[in-house]
């Protein structure tokens, strides 16, 4: 079993591969995220993760949140004198351990991640505390960050020849990095990849504009005492308190990137306040603009002539602020690729087989597409499943497990039968990449079985010979959704991809006529385009959702109709027929493969449910689900310029009210009493009859496609 491991200033994350299968992410109490911190106990013994996360509450002066940022110190003193190698192994050991339940045996070879910019003092620390873990040192590789992350890029995109721009804009620091892949001077295991140049800045990243959001609030909501407590706090109150406040001014930092505004809780002040979007781009842009200083820097110092970047791709949390697009997109001219959990982008990079130099084995053939390694459990991007080791991969068709009735059999020869309800995927035409695209889901678990397969067969029969189910049938997200009749032509070459260039391109299309790229649409850049369910207690289907970022804002838009209104598709094979018919909404006509559509319950909305579910009591209501369909309808009301809702949402109505007091207590807003004490002051009533309203004037701007 090979372990990879990203040792992040702020997070911990890891992925495995068992027998040259897909990687798998290593979950630590169900989240692939470890907080890279550790608490040092009297006994010599160590509290890791979340585990340490607690306890600091109680013994604050034994908690080390941010081992990593201690790596020249040798020794940090937490009650006792600790070593370096000690904090950093503890996180390794509970890595090891991790993989080691999950995986079903012992560790055969490791990758450990490390910023490019790591001497070899820096480095043999690393090493001493994998040993610590109890792994060998002779099986354990160093792997520069940006390497095993422009490995995970190749794997997605293609291994061309590239030199790739990687941005790792962390919670703690900021690297950047070219990494050239081609025929170079490589050591073994790196798979013709090496670091031309890189740069960083140890004192920049989301903390920092989590101090600066905090800075704003303490200006702005006064009583100088009591932030006193807060910035230094004597009590065990104190610790609490300002320890949720800076979960709050985190949590309130990654809303703003879905919508406009948030509210802040301000505990032992008991006063909320009010951030924009515009505000946390105003305290975000200077620490931004360094980055983007650095990386232009870069650019310009390298000793080695550079080839026009290939990608420029975005690495740690932190990056996921639209604005980092945005501003690296206006200094660099290229469209940044953005992953949606660019979290685990290294961890799992850093045990692809360009990588660790291990071939790929795997099941026989037959059993999975040949030239195929996927699934890998990362969404988002241009590909949300099998990754293609060549644009020529092979595809595979697959069914997906029906939810009732006889177990099906799967037949042993001829070509593939479509499933009820679902349309089969068209032809590629000449000269393009087979999609990547057409598998179910990827985002199952190791426990999980992943679906069943069919080996690849003769091409399926074109979507305009499929049978098309003469009654509406509701297609669960997990099928895939099937390829329109008729494919959009790919850019020529060369040139940026559609929506994402400075200028727009003129190719025919396969039926004649030429499609243009509509004015005004230059600079603009579409991402995270989703495909969602929407349930009302008048229509259900399925419709898009996607980001549309340009200038210095991004806004969510949704499939609509020329009058503005929303479509809702009774399923994915009448959005299919639509996108072929009129293929001039850049939203529509997405490209299916570049659609997710794996989110599971993230992307299915039951707003019929949800009043249901408001109306039982608040001890049983679930934050997650409340607080997501919330967003939705934000978006909805914002995009649909729904003048009527504006006293529904807001500072002082009761669903935002209710929405404030779920997501500051997320994990556990209804066991917590403070929490139950607030939800038991809403006027419970008017909180059903507001949602009930709401969702009329959503169903009023909403209309079923055929």
């Amino acid at each position: 079993m090979e372990l990879g491991v990203d040792l992040g200033t702020s997070s911990t994350v890891a992925f495995l591969r068992r027998d040259g299968g897909p990687p798998e992410p290593v979950l630590f109490d169900g989240a692939p995220l470890l907080p890279s911190a550790v608490l040092a106990g009297d006994a010599g013994d160590f509290l890791v993760g979340r585990d340490a996360v607690y306890a600091a509450r109680a013994r604050p002066e034994r908690f080390e949140g941010n081992p990593k940022r201690r790596i020249d110190d040798g020794v940090v003193l937490l009650g006792a004198e600790v070593t370096v190698e000690a904090l950093l192994g503890a996180l390794l050991h509970r890595v090891v351990t991790e993989a080691r339940r999950i995986g079903g045996t012992g560790v055969t070879g490791a990758t450990i991640c490390h910023p490019a910019a790591w001497g070899p003092g820096r480095r043999a620390t690393l090493l001493r505390a994998a040993a610590t873990a109890g792994l060998d040192p002779a099986r354990v590789r160093l792997v520069p960050e940006p390497v095993a992350a422009a490995a995970f890029h190749l794997r997605r995109h293609g291994p061309a020849p590239a030199d790739l721009l990687v941005y790792d804009l962390g919670a703690g620091t900021f690297d950047v990095a070219v990494v050239r892949h081609g025929p170079v001077s490589g050591g073994p295991g790196t798979g013709g990849m090496e670091v031309l140049c890189s740069a960083g800045l140890d004192e920049t990243g989301g903390q920092d504009v989590d101090a600066a959001i905090v800075d704003l609030l303490r200006r702005r909501s006064g009583a100088p005492e009591l932030w006193a407590r807060l910035d230094n706090p004597a009590t065990v109150a104190d610790r609490a308190a300002r320890r949720q406040l800076w979960d709050d001014v985190r949590n309130a930092k990654e809303m703003l990137s879905r919508t406009s505004s948030a509210l802040l809780y301000l505990p032992l002040l008991d006063t909320d306040q009010i951030l924009t979007r515009e505000e946390l781009d105003g305290l975000a842009a200077p620490l931004i603009q360094r980055t983007v200083a650095a990386v232009t820097a870069t650019l310009a110092e390298c000793p080695v002539p550079l080839r026009p970047l290939g990608a420029v791709i975005l690495v740690g949390g932190a990056s996921r602020m639209p604005l980092v697009a945005t501003m690296l997109h206006r200094a660099l001219g290229i469209a940044p690729t953005i992953i949606d959990q660019p979290e685990l982008v290294v961890a799992a990079g850093s045990i692809d087989p360009m990588v660790t130099g291990l071939p790929p084995a795997g099941p026989p053939a037959g059993q999975r597409p040949i030239g195929w390694t996927g699934p890998v459990p990362i969404s988002g991007g241009d590909t949300s499943g099998a990754v293609p080791l060549s644009p020529q991969a092979p595809a595979a068709w697959q069914h997906p497990a029906p939810t009732s009735g006889p177990p099906q059999p799967l037949p042993t020869s001829g070509p593939p039968q479509p499933m009820p309800g679902q349309v089969q995927p068209g032809p590629v035409p000449p000269g393009q990449p087979q999609p990547p695209g057409w598998q179910q889901h990827t985002g199952w678990s190791h426990h999980q079985a992943p679906p069943q397969q069919l080996p690849p067969q003769q091409p399926p029969v074109p979507p305009q010979q499929a049978p098309v189910p003469s009654q509406r049938q509701w297609v669960p997200p997990q099928h895939q959704w099937p390829a329109p009749p008729v494919h959009l032509p790919q850019p020529p070459q060369g040139q940026p991809p559609a929506w994402q260039g400075e200028q727009s391109w003129q190719v025919p299309r396969p039926d004649g006529p030429v499609w243009t790229a509509p004015p005004g649409s230059a600079g603009t850049v579409l991402v995270n385009v989703e495909l969602i369910e929407l349930v009302t207690p008048s229509l259900q289907g399925v419709t898009l959702r996607g980001q549309l970022h340009g200038g210095d804002a991004f806004e969510h838009v949704f499939a609509a109709d020329p009058d503005g209104r929303l479509l809702l598709f009774p399923d994915t094979a009448a959005l299919a027929r639509h996108a072929a018919a009129d293929p001039s909404d850049r939203l529509i006509a997405t490209p299916p493969w570049q659609v997710r559509t794996d989110g599971g319950d993230e992307l299915h909305f039951d707003l019929e449910l949800l009043v249901e579910h408001l109306g039982g009591p608040p001890q049983r209501w679930l934050p997650s689900f409340v607080c997501r369909c919330r967003d939705l309808c934000a978006q909805l009301v914002v995009y649909l310029d729904l003048d009527d809702a504006e006293d529904l949402l807001g500072e002082h109505s009761t669903i935002d009210q209710v929405d404030d007091i779920l997501r500051r207590h997320l994990a556990d807003a209804t066991a917590g009493r403070g929490a139950q004490r607030r939800l038991a002051r809403i006027d419970q009533a008017q909180l059903l009859e507001d949602w009930t309203d709401l969702i009329a004037l959503i169903e009023q701007s909403t209309v079923s496609a055929p």
